[in-house]
């Protein structure tokens, strides 16, 4: 099975409780799962969603695509030692 480490919800139009809920569990699966999982490019309704609901920093974000990446090559070295 192959997973995503990545998602970009920066093409948000709405955002509430269901896609808060999509995003915690794909976090959650990838978390039981061992692999990282990187938020791209946020767009502002989504951080705001984030924030009023006290769950941005269970996540871990990228400004874009090649920098969440390197964060996901960073944390796979760090766990091989």
């Amino acid at each position: 099975m192959r997973v995503n480490s990545v998602h970009r919800p920066a093409d948000s139009l709405f955002a509430d409780s269901s896609l808060l809920h999509a995003l915690l569990t794909a976090r959650q699966g990838h978390a039981a799962a061992g692999l990282p999982f990187v938020l791209v490019a946020v767009s502002p309704l989504v951080r705001r969603l984030l924030d009023l609901t006290d769950t941005a920093r269970v996540f871990t974000m990228a400004p874009d695509l090649a920098s969440a990446l390197d964060l996901i090559r960073e944390e796979i070295s760090s766990r091989r030692g």
